[in-house]
């Protein structure tokens, strides 16, 4: 099994960059990614996602992103990139919180 893991520095206050080949239909034979979030006084924050939940988070932020117009009322063009950040969390994203059973789960079903 092949996890993904995204790094998140403690300066980074963008969130986790992401290359725009993100897509919830194509998982490149990875069925997990973890974010992780390093902090200067205590232990990281791991983020745990099947490949294809997170992409799929990944595209309704984007999409809202493009969807909202500039300030000035111009559409918003396509950065070349996507992101992800804690600005954007859901309920169900802040509960992935180091929360390893979906990987658990995944390794005891393919007995190893």
């Amino acid at each position: 099994m092949s996890i993904q893991v995204k790094t998140r520095s403690v300066d980074n206050t963008q969130g986790w960059k992401l290359g725009n080949q993100i897509s919830p239909t194509d998982t490149p034979g990875v069925p997990f990614i973890v974010l992780v979030n390093l902090h200067d006084d205590k232990l990281p924050d791991f983020y745990v996602y099947r490949y294809s939940d997170f992409a799929s988070r990944v595209s309704e932020v984007f999409q809202n992103y493009i969807a909202k117009p500039k300030r000035t009322g111009e559409p918003r063009k396509d950065p070349g990139f996507r992101w992800f950040d804690e600005v954007n969390f859901s309920d169900a994203d802040r509960a992935r919180m180091n929360n390893w059973q979906p990987i658990i789960h995944a390794l005891e079903a393919d007995n190893l």
